[in-house]
């Protein structure tokens, strides 16, 4: 961030900091004279960071063309070859899962794998608010007592020094398939794909652990075509995955790079052809009436399938995925449901406690209590930084042991401030990526560590506070044409935002409440040119009160551009974020 971009800034009712995106004219040159795009849509291009060699891949994310040769990774040559020949000879395989998303469907994709085969399995996913996260010796028992000779661990395991050395003790065979950053040395399992591993020079680092059990799957499958497994046996067919790599590639916030973007676009692209009837019933319960995206499998999908960890048992999400009796679905997919809605009112109450209990005045907001729920406290931590733009540590305090969970904003790797609370001892485990983390503690060292986060260095706090938008636009351009252009961006996600657009001089009229928390209200420039407007959780912050308060006022907004349809009918209107003072 230069001088300039400072000097710049506007600011808004939220007291966020706003600057135009910064654009590449070169790209943008090239744009224009190689793409028949809008002039705006151009501008919003050539600001996403990319290189010229590869926007056609940006606009057409095509698997075939991004897919990478999974041998890149370290030690995945080795472990294709082991659980080959593990399947091979007939031995059962344990899958040991994360309680969240990304490792319910890393779970869910090895196990549909094996029973396309008829390979014996059994899997495995911690209970959140009992067990914790991680790999835990008693699992691994239970597993190894149901006959599983391998384990294999997915999205969780790379810290899990401990327990995979008792594995060894044990004769038990272990494989690690995670994307999480390693502690100062590496556990002692068997055989490690991890690209956030030291020596491991793929470059697939922004990949979600059901990404890397994709390209697992591939290499596992190029391996026993190798060995003539196939020779009477049906080959599964892999992209009928794709699907549960999209949903937990967005739920997990990992980047959105190239691959990534064709993972997701490629998944959707599936759903809309075939929709897994698991996924089927849960939108089924949400009345879903528009063509699936990005957004429903992050805020629609997604909190379904982790709602039974948060709430009861994340066992049964891994059940519907790879169910196909129709009666197993619909009642797990009830169940969650249910879930999901007790797991609504408990985080209303205990958010409001939470925000009671924070020093919104710190660098990284920091807060501990008595018994809040495990399972909720990560929700919270996550909109708590949402809305204030500040990395959030929350812990609930139990007897002795306590459990968190660590969101954070772009630029503060909260999952480095872990590692090194946990290379000082300060915590007993803990781990997790740039925007977010977990952890357990001492009782006794809450105290300690409070003092770790406010010594930690934190620079820049004036960046993690400013925010872009990428285009001021005139009501005059929001149309059909324009939009349908913006949607050859998406899908959306970490390291591809959706483009957040300028209007300038809107009159602001009907301003009506809608339901209990959102806002309606249409805008219009000065020609009469008017569009409707949707607030989400518009009393979450000082927006709603300011909108309420000024109508027949006009302003400056920030928004999106959104599509609604109804009765078969569908109209642009955009989704204000932000108004500037």
């Amino acid at each position: 961030m230069d001088n300039s971009e400072i000097a710049n800034f506007i600011k808004s009712i939220n007291g966020f900091k706003w600057t135009e995106s910064n654009q590449n004219n070169v790209l943008f040159q090239s744009i224009i004279k190689n793409f028949s795009f809008a002039k705006k849509i151009s501008e919003i291009l050539a600001k996403k960071g990319l290189k010229e060699k590869n926007l056609s891949h940006f606009l057409d994310p095509k698997l075939r063309n991004l897919l990478p040769d999974p041998w890149k990774l370290k030690n995945m040559r080795e472990v294709s070859e082991y659980i080959a020949k593990v399947i091979i000879e007939k031995k059962k395989i344990g899958i040991f899962g994360d309680f969240d998303v990304d490792g319910i469907t890393s779970t869910s994709a090895i196990c549909l794998f094996l029973q396309e085969m008829n390979i014996p399995f059994e899997f495995y996913i911690p209970n959140r608010i009992i067990e914790g996260y991680g790999p835990n010796i008693n699992a691994f028992k239970k597993l190894k007592e149901k006959g599983c000779q391998v384990i294999i661990s997915v999205d969780c395991g790379i810290t899990s020094n401990k327990v995979m050395q008792e594995a060894k003790h044990l004769e038990i065979e272990t494989v690690i398939i995670d994307h999480h950053r390693q502690a100062l040395s590496l556990p002692d399992a068997d055989f490690i794909i991890n690209p956030n591993q030291e020596q491991d020079c793929s470059g697939l680092n922004n990949l979600a652990a059901v990404g890397l059990v994709f390209l697992f799957l591939i290499s596992l499958k190029r391996e026993l075509k190798k060995n003539n497994f196939f020779k009477n046996k049906k080959e599964p067919n892999l992209i009928n995955l794709v699907d549960l790599v999209a949903l937990g590639t967005v739920c997990d916030l990992v980047k959105f790079d190239l691959l990534n973007r064709a993972f997701v676009k490629s998944g959707l692209e599936l759903m809309k052809l075939n929709l897994r009837l698991s996924l089927k019933s849960l939108l089924q319960k949400s009345s879903l009436n528009e063509e699936i995206n990005e957004y429903h499998l992050g805020f629609i999908v997604g909190p379904k399938i982790n709602a039974g960890g948060r709430i009861a048992d994340a066992k049964i999400a891994v059940d519907l995925l790879i169910s196909r009796d129709m009666s197993i679905i619909e009642y797990n997919s009830e169940k969650l449901s249910k879930f999901n809605n007790e797991r609504k009112n408990i985080q209303r109450s205990l958010e409001n406690q939470i925000l009671d209990s924070i020093d919104l005045n710190s660098k990284i907001l920091f807060a501990h209590g008595q018994n809040w729920h495990v399972g909720i406290i990560g929700i919270i931590a996550s909109r708590i930084a949402t809305k204030f733009l500040k990395p959030v540590i929350l812990i609930s305090e139990m007897d002795d042991l306590c459990r968190g969970s660590c969101r954070s904003v772009n630029g503060f790797n909260i999952g480095r401030l872990i590692q090194k609370a946990r290379d000082k001892e300060i915590l007993i485990s803990g781990g997790g990526h740039e925007m977010a983390a977990g952890l357990s503690i001492q009782k006794d060292n809450l105290k300690k560590f409070r003092n770790f986060i406010e010594q930690y260095p934190y620079e820049n706090i004036f960046e993690n506070m400013l925010k872009y938008y990428d285009v001021e636009l005139d009501i005059l351009n929001i149309n059909e044409k324009f939009y349908n252009e913006l949607c050859l961006l998406a899908p959306y996600g970490p390291g591809n935002t959706k483009p957040k657009i300028l209007l300038k001089n809107c009159f602001l009229k009907d301003v009506r409440r809608v339901g209990q928390d959102h806002l309606s209200c249409k805008i219009s420039n000065f020609l009469g040119k008017t569009v409707n407007a949707i607030v989400f959780k518009a009393f979450d912050n000082k927006l709603g009160k300011f909108l309420m308060q000024n109508h027949g006022e006009t302003c400056d907004i920030i928004c999106y551009l959104r599509e609604n349809s109804w009765s078969g009918k569908s109209v642009i209107e955009t989704e204000i974020i932000d108004v500037i003072i």
